[in-house]
C-alpha cells in the first residue's frame, strides 16, 4: 500500500507541476510585458507594391535616366517580347523604330558569386572587371553590356555598340547601372 501512495504522489506532483507551467505561460503573454503586440486602433496607410519597382526593369529605369546617361533623346521603356524581367529603350521618339540604337535593362534576379563568376568567364570577346558598382561587376566591350551583382541581386545593362564607344565604354552604363541599385530593394 506505501508503494501506491508514494506512486500516487508522484503523479499528482506531476500533474500539479504541469498545470503550474501551463498557467505560468498562459499569464506571461497576457502581461504587457516589452513583447506585447498592439494593434492600431485605425488602418495605417501604406505605400502600395505597386508603386514599388521591386524586379521590374521597365520601372527600375527610365527614358529620363537613360537620355541624360547617353545625352540623346529615348522613348519610354517597353517590355522586351517574350523576354522575362527586359525592358528597352530606343533612342529618338518611338518605341518600335528597329533601326533606332538601344539600351536594354535585363533583371537576372537572383545570382551566385559562382553563376556571376561562370558568366564572366564564358562572356564572348573577354570582359574587364569594373570596381565600384555593386559587389561586384564586369563589362564586356564587344557586348556594350555591363553586369552586375550585389549580394543575390543581379542585372545586365546594355546598350548598342555605337553608343558606348572604346575607350571607357562603360563608363556610360555605371550611372544606369547605379540607379537601378539605389532604386531596388
Amino acid at each position: 500500500m506505501g508503494c501506491t501512495r508514494v506512486a500516487r504522489r508522484g503523479v499528482w506532483h506531476t500533474v500539479a507541476a504541469g498545470s503550474a507551467i501551463v498557467v505560468a505561460t498562459a499569464l506571461a503573454g497576457c502581461g504587457g510585458g516589452p513583447n506585447k503586440i498592439v494593434l492600431p486602433k485605425h488602418p495605417v496607410r501604406t505605400t502600395s507594391t505597386t508603386d514599388l519597382p521591386g524586379d521590374d526593369p521597365c520601372k527600375l529605369l527610365t527614358h529620363t535616366d537613360v537620355s541624360n546617361a547617353l545625352g540623346m533623346p529615348f522613348a519610354t521603356g517597353t517590355p522586351v517580347a517574350g523576354a522575362v524581367a527586359q525592358c528597352e529603350f530606343r533612342a529618338g521618339a518611338s518605341p518600335v523604330d528597329p533601326a533606332a540604337p538601344v539600351v536594354t535593362l535585363h533583371i537576372q534576379g537572383e545570382v551566385t558569386i559562382a553563376s556571376f563568376e561562370t558568366g564572366k568567364l564564358t562572356a564572348p570577346g573577354g570582359v574587364r572587371d569594373v570596381d565600384g558598382v555593386g559587389d561586384q561587376a564586369y563589362y564586356s566591350a564587344l557586348m556594350g553590356r555591363l553586369w552586375v551583382r550585389r549580394g543575390v541581386f543581379g542585372f545586365d545593362v546594355a546598350a548598342t555598340p555605337a553608343l558606348v564607344p572604346e575607350p571607357d565604354g562603360e563608363q556610360r552604363l555605371i550611372p544606369l547601372a547605379r540607379l537601378v541599385l539605389d532604386r531596388h530593394p
